[in-house]
């Protein structure tokens, strides 16, 4: 069975702008990766943050997705005292302006019981883990008399040649953490050759 994504949000469950954080944010995860948080903002920053839209869940049981003979057996054995569902959460920010961006964002989902004594639902994975954009590099250097490598334009006396690699620059990483508090963190800024 395939399970397509929507093209829009079907049921929006909160929509707003989002805010500064503030000093005072005790949680460092919530500060971002620079561990601090933001300071005095003016109004017209504040008026052009940007948008975040966190959709209806959606859940399916897995039952309902597979046959008992196509899932697992460590599976088919707790479908008896345990439910398995698959859960979809979408959020969407987006920018208000051409000059406001998302630098950094953290979609963090805390899951909990339906009913207050029972037990707290785990997650066992989740997808996507890593969301990376591709970025390809052809470097020109030469080969100085000097034995030094250098990025240079051709010039008589020194050996050219180049080089090309390709970059993977994480956009959004997921980490199930303690299993009741799946997150996903996209992150603009960061630069990692992979």
């Amino acid at each position: 069975m395939w399970l397509t994504a929507p093209d829009a949000m079907k049921s929006i469950l909160i929509e707003g702008q989002l805010e500064p954080i503030s000093e005072d944010t005790s949680d460092p995860s919530v500060r971002g990766s620079t561990g601090r948080g933001t300071k005095q903002i003016s109004p017209e920053t504040l008026r052009d943050m940007p948008i975040v839209s966190i959709g209806q869940p959606e859940h399916w049981q897995v039952q309902d997705l597979y046959t008992p003979q196509k899932l697992p057996r460590s599976i088919r054995s707790k479908l008896n005292q345990d439910d398995f569902h698959l859960v979809r959460f979408t959020c969407t920010f987006r920018p208000v302006t051409n000059e406001s961006r998302v630098m950094w964002a953290r979609f963090r989902i805390n899951l909990r019981p339906n009913s207050s004594p029972g037990p707290y639902p785990l997650a066992f994975d989740l997808y996507p883990q890593q969301v990376v954009q591709e970025v390809r590099h052809s470097i020109k250097v030469t080969f100085s008399p000097l034995l030094k490598f250098q990025e240079l334009e051709a010039s008589v006396g020194r050996a050219e040649f180049g080089f090309e690699y390709t970059e993977q620059v994480p956009l959004i990483s997921g980490t199930l953490g303690t299993s009741f508090d799946p997150t996903w963190s996209y992150d603009a800024g960061r630069k990692r050759v992979v």
